[in-house]
């Protein structure tokens, strides 16, 4: 899948990708071991494809704008790259988060890197 990404702002190196992996699959909270070994899963895709450092870190909660709140607990997976291996590996690791969003039946994952978000809707890859 070729996504259509923005310029990155930053001359720096390295780039931060970061992924919100939530504790739900559809609207059922899945077991905590579960979801440490899906946040694990993503920390390993993001460390083998972008080669360099990963973290899994503390959790946070998703609120919609509107509606309800969702209390849904994320784990935030980070790496950080280089420029060359974000360019070579970005598409193939959205459509890991695509195949991701699927499995666990979720409307839209939150993707991050360097400083722009990203989330993905039914629509495809949105940013906001």
């Amino acid at each position: 899948m070729k996504a259509h990404w923005p310029p990155l702002t930053s001359k720096s190196k390295p780039i931060r990708i970061t992924a919100y992996v939530p504790n739900t699959t559809g609207s059922k909270t899945i077991v905590p071991e579960e979801h440490f070994r899906r946040a694990s899963g993503v920390a390993t895709k993001a460390r083998n494809m972008f080669r360099g450092t990963t973290s899994i870190e503390g959790k946070g909660t998703w609120l919609p704008e509107v509606g309800p709140p969702i209390k849904d607990n994320v784990f935030l997976v980070t790496s950080f790259c280089s420029r060359t291996s974000w360019e070579k590996h970005k598409d193939t690791f959205l459509e890991y988060l695509l195949k991701k969003k699927k499995d666990w039946k979720q409307s839209q994952i939150a993707f991050v890197w360097e400083d722009m978000t990203g989330y993905f809707s039914y629509k495809g890859m949105h940013f906001i």
